[in-house]
């Protein structure tokens, strides 16, 4: 069985008798936006990782000693197997193109949305409602958020949106959750 064959049957329970292979498996290195497990799949955008079902780019190192990455560890994400787009032993993948074009301030409020679970246009959709005056808290989903919403949030939205926020509604915003 030639080596592209074997790559093509990682993930997958192995359709006949094959004989053994060695395989390249590219890693990226990240740092955990959020607590997560060996083997857990995640998300990667600039250096941070996060748990994810739905935009993963690979699993977090299925052979750390240990179970739990907690947040701000170092670790290796090991791509999910036919997605990098060029090898050299120096890789490219589509998830370290996407964030190239974004200012500093996108990406913090992306970071920012990504840590709560949420999607980075439903955190700037709330904070437009939250400006005009239509509610005063900023919701999260499943999860216990309590308190007063990062001052830096209203700095950052006001780059990238070139909104202006009051103090008063900068100051009063509170997390809500639906938990």
């Amino acid at each position: 069985m030639s080596k592209e064959q074997t790559q093509d049957l990682i993930g997958k329970l192995l359709p006949h008798e094959v004989e053994r292979d060695a395989i390249h498996i590219a890693v990226l290195p990240a740092i955990a936006g959020k607590e997560i497990y060996k083997g857990d799949k995640v998300l990667y955008a600039n250096g941070t990782a996060w748990p994810s079902e739905k935009h993963a780019v690979g699993i977090v190192d299925p052979f750390l000693e240990e179970w739990r990455v907690e947040i701000g560890k170092r670790f290796y994400i090991w791509l999910f197997p036919n997605t990098i787009t060029g090898l050299r032993h120096a890789w490219d993948h589509p998830c370290l193109k996407e964030n190239k074009n974004k200012s500093p301030s996108e990406t913090w409020l992306e970071n920012f949305a990504n840590s709560y679970g949420m999607d980075y246009r439903d955190l700037l959709e709330q904070l437009n409602d939250i400006v005009s005056g239509g509610v005063d808290y900023l919701q999260i989903n499943g999860q216990n958020a309590h308190g007063p919403v990062p001052i830096e949030v209203w700095d950052h939205y006001e780059k990238v949106t070139g909104k202006s926020v009051s103090e008063k509604t900068a100051v009063k915003t509170h997390f809500s959750c639906s938990c």
